[in-house]
Order: C-alpha cells, then structure tokens, then sequence
C-alpha cells in the first residue's frame, strides 16, 4: 500500500465543457508555457473509476479504477485530513476552499475479493462509474522551491498538478476544474495561493465561486438517492 499527501482545490460545473470552448483553449495556450511543451491534448480513452457513494460524508472518497473493466486496477481510500481555508480568494472571480488530502492506494493484486465486489457488482446500488477524459499540466518543484511546468507524463517527487476534465456519470455531463499540490507537506497556504493564482491568469469561464467548490466526495452526493 502506498501513502500519497496532497493540497487541493476544485470546482465543478454542469453540462458538456466542449460548450465551454474558451475555457479549453485558455487551458491549452496560457501565456507563459514553456514553447517547447506542446499544448495538452484530450486522451483517446476515457478512464472509469468507480466510486462508492457515501452519503453525508463528503471528507472520504472510496473509488476503483477501471473496476468495469475486465482487469480492474487499483483500490483507493482518500481522506481529508483538515481544512487550509474554507474560503481561498485566488484573484477575482475565484476563491474555493482547500484541504489537505491523504491517499492509499492498494495495487490490483493485493486487492482482496472481499474488497472488490462492491465495485464490480452489477446491481451495487452504493456505486456509481464515472467517465473521465482529463487535460493535465505539470508543475516541478526543484531543490530551492521554484516551480517550472514541465511535460505531465513525467514522473517527479513534488509539485503541482492542474486538470481540466471532462465527466460522465449517472448519465450526467459535467465538467471540473482542479489544483493538487504533492507533497502536501512541503506546502504552505500561501504558496499554493500563489501558485494557484498564477496559473488562474485570463481564466475566461464562468465565476469559480465557493459554491461550486469541493472534492468528488461531496459532488458524488448527488447520486447517493438515485434508484
């Protein structure tokens, strides 16, 4: 099992991003990117995790990875360890509130039955699978705490990263916008702040407002009374 510390902010917002145009190409040509990093393009296939859905407990996220697939992937608990601010003002329009997460991840062969079938049930009324196709740029931070956007499929100890993602489920389309900072230890409110402020520059959708911010946990909730 392996421990994975974070810093985060996300909003979420209903209906089809590809509606929202400008938003995906400020996303993928904001001034200040590296010339030789190629904008971030949409993957070919969706990733479906499967989350369960907790009612009334919006600081714990339960979900599997590729759990309707044939060869289902990992098992992940993350838990919300305390509030960094409940309201962050990043620059107008935006504020949301920022936690601090932790994530376990159990690796697919360690997954022990008992611990899958809630996922892979078809008739799991406590589930619900939800499509994503995600946009991802990369901030490095180097040994005198610089960040530099570096290439999203590179692996690196500590950054920040920020998403653009489109969702599908419970037959629902929707998009969210997030911020997560890694090792969340190494930050401080106020640098994440400012790296988050940074990166919101010319941001040109509607209002990220503090209504509209929160994890997967509680936007989940939505689906915990549905047939």
């Amino acid at each position: 099992m392996t421990r994975f510390s974070s810093i985060e902010t996300r909003w979420f917002f209903e209906g089809p991003l590809l509606d929202t145009a400008e938003v995906v190409d400020w996303y993928r040509h904001a001034p200040g990117r590296p010339v030789e990093l190629p904008p971030p393009e949409w993957p070919d296939h969706e990733r479906i995790d499967t989350y369960l859905v907790l009612a009334r407990y919006g600081e714990l996220g339960i979900k599997m990875r590729g759990a309707a697939e044939e060869r289902p992937g990992s098992l992940e608990f993350k838990g919300c360890t305390g509030v960094v601010g409940e309201t962050m003002d990043f620059g107008p329009p935006s504020s949301g509130r920022v936690d601090r997460w932790v994530k376990w991840s159990i690796p697919p062969s360690s997954v022990p039955a008992g611990l899958r079938s809630p996922f892979t049930d078809s008739q799991g009324d406590s589930t619900v699978v939800v499509g994503k196709r995600r946009l991802m740029r990369l901030l490095a931070t180097d040994e005198s705490d610089i960040e530099h956007e570096v290439a999203p499929s590179l692996r690196i100890a500590r950054g920040l990263a920020f998403e653009l993602t489109r969702i599908q489920a419970g037959g629902e389309h929707a998009w969210t916008l997030g911020f997560e900072a890694f090792r969340g230890e190494d930050w401080h409110a106020a640098r994440f702040r400012d790296a988050v402020s940074r990166l919101l520059a010319g941001y040109p959708g509607p209002p990220l407002t503090e209504d509209r911010s929160m994890a997967y946990p509680t936007w989940l909730q939505r689906f915990a009374d549905q047939p």
